[in-house]
């Protein structure tokens, strides 16, 4: 070790710098370089091994000289092939029902004969029509007028809405195409009904065959919803 110490002068360091220098930093050298005795960079031959380390001093290396040696970097592997996409997962279960829906807003139903009665009957088997009126009385209609296929009402309630039906399929109605119409209107007159009135039905028949006619107001019977 006292050798080394004394042989590892400025001139040495400074040549072994040089050789990294020369080497790019990050390259490696399958042969290193030493400065001799006589001041002059020389050769010796590595032996074999990995890593950096000290060369035995031999004949190619001259006594007192210390190398050092790097491997070459070997070459780069192959690149892996990409695995195979895996088989899709099973379906997950069926999830939980929902919660039921909110009640409709229906504030009223009836169903009404040609002639304006409520809870006109099935007359084979004498029940109510689409069943017992709900929110609507007789009362809430005013008086009908024969013949006119109009029919007014004014419920207790101000109605926002209205849907209506024909009752076409339980001999109650005309053989001929029915229309069934409804107005609601809560701040302007219905013409043909009572200034209090807010609700309008009218009942059209359409002739059937091949002469044409146009519509006509008739009675008719007939479903009404009001929301």
């Amino acid at each position: 070790m006292t050798g080394f110490h004394a042989r590892l002068s400025y001139s040495n360091a400074m040549a072994t710098v040089a050789v990294f220098l020369a080497l790019g930093g990050g390259a490696y050298a399958a042969t290193s370089s030493f400065v001799g005795s006589n001041g002059a960079i020389q050769g010796c031959a590595p032996k074999q091994g990995g890593g950096l380390k000290v060369v035995k001093r031999g004949k190619h290396c001259p006594k007192g000289t210390v190398s050092l040696v790097f491997n070459a970097r070997g070459p780069q592997g192959a690149r892996g092939t990409a695995g195979a996409p895996g088989t899709a997962g099973a379906p997950g279960t069926a999830g939980a029902p929902g919660t039921a829906g909110a009640p409709g807003t229906a504030r009223a139903f009836a169903a009404f004969a040609a002639d304006g009665k409520i809870n006109p009957t099935d007359s084979g088997t004498g029940d109510p029509i689409g069943g017992s009126a709900l929110g609507l009385t007789q009362s809430d209609e005013t008086a009908h007028v024969a013949s006119s296929g109009q029919y007014c009402f004014h419920p207790s309630f101000e109605p926002k809405s209205a849907m209506i039906s024909a009752i076409g399929d339980l001999n109650a109605a005309s053989t001929l195409f029915v229309v069934a119409t409804v107005d609601v209107r809560t701040k302007a007159g219905l013409s043909g009904c009572d200034t209090t009135d807010t609700v309008r039905v009218r009942m059209f028949v359409v002739p059937s065959g091949g002469s044409y006619a146009p519509p006509a107001l008739t009675d008719e019977p007939f479903i009404l919803w009001l929301e």
